[in-house]
């Protein structure tokens, strides 16, 4: 995709907006308010770390077994759901590598 586009009827830069409401991101034009939707399949389906165990930066856990290979250990993150956090485990064998998740309710 190019990261500069021109408005077609008044050939000025459009703008790209995030609508969050809409999970869309759009460029509009300042001008003329000619709108282009952008169409991002990345943007609604959020990536899963599969390869978490490797990652020496997350944080691990003993004791959490994994629910299909029942090892002991576990490296955990925090995944944003539409309205709560979701602790997200990666099981820490590599022939394994499952990810599960536990629904965390936080409260501001």
């Amino acid at each position: 995709m190019n990261p500069v586009k021109f408005c077609p009827e008044c050939n000025n830069l459009l703008c790209p907006v995030e609508y969050r409401e809409r999970r869309a991101f759009c460029f509009i034009c300042p001008t003329c308010l000619h709108q282009e939707t952008i169409h991002l399949p990345m943007y609604d389906q959020p990536q899963v770390l599969h390869d978490a165990y490797a990652n020496r930066t997350l944080p691990r856990a003993w004791g959490v077994e994994c629910p299909v290979c029942h090892y002991p250990e576990v490296v955990f993150f925090l995944t944003k759901t539409r309205e709560t956090m979701a602790l997200t485990f990666a099981c820490c064998r590599q022939s394994c590598g499952q990810n599960f998740k536990e629904r965390v309710r936080i409260t501001i």
